[in-house]
This record gives structure tokens, sequence and C-alpha cells, in this order.
């Protein structure tokens, strides 16, 4: 979720039957990688920053972040429809030849 007043985002979550929420640092925030930021599960991190977050795996990097539409300023020229998307970045971390297969 993103929060229309500051459009800092945060997640909720759930690791092992244990529940967790990440909140992403604020710009200029000393403390970048705390708990709120930072949450491991088995071999899978996920990291909060700003409002995008990040899930690691061994051999994947997968990156959700919110973009305006049409455009950051939202004109009067947009007539209908969402204003804001989800962007989806996904990232491969080891070489091709060495992902695993099922």
């Amino acid at each position: 979720k993103i929060s229309p007043a500051s459009l800092l985002g945060w997640s909720n979550g759930t690791c092992a039957g244990r529940p967790f929420k990440l909140t992403g640092a604020r710009l200029g925030h000393v403390l970048r990688d705390s708990p709120l930021q930072r949450q491991s599960c088995g071999e899978v991190q996920l990291q909060a920053n700003h409002s995008s977050v990040t899930l690691s795996t061994p051999e994947w990097n997968f990156t959700v972040a919110p973009k305006a539409v049409p455009d950051y300023y939202h004109r009067a020229d947009h007539i209908s429809g969402p204003k804001v998307r989800l962007d989806a970045h996904f990232a491969l971390r080891v070489p091709e030849a060495s992902l695993k297969v099922s």
C-alpha cells in the first residue's frame, strides 16, 4: 500500500506463520536497513525502499514499484482509469546456465 499523504509504501506479510510489516525508508532517514525495511524468510530477502519493495532469492531479484499514470502531476486531461500503476522488474542474479530447473 502507498500512503497518500507521504507516498511512503508499506507491505504486510507472514513468514512461517509469523506476521511482519515492511515500511519504506524515508528519504534522508539514517536507519535505512532496520527491521522495518528488511525481512528474511529462509533464502528469501525482502527490502523496502521508500515506496518500492524488492524480493530477492538466490537466483532472482523481483522489484515492484508504483508509478503515476499518465504522469506525476495527474494533469486535468486525464479522463478516467487508474492514476497509479505497479511496475514489476525481474533481474537474474546468476548466469542463465546455472538456473535450477524443476
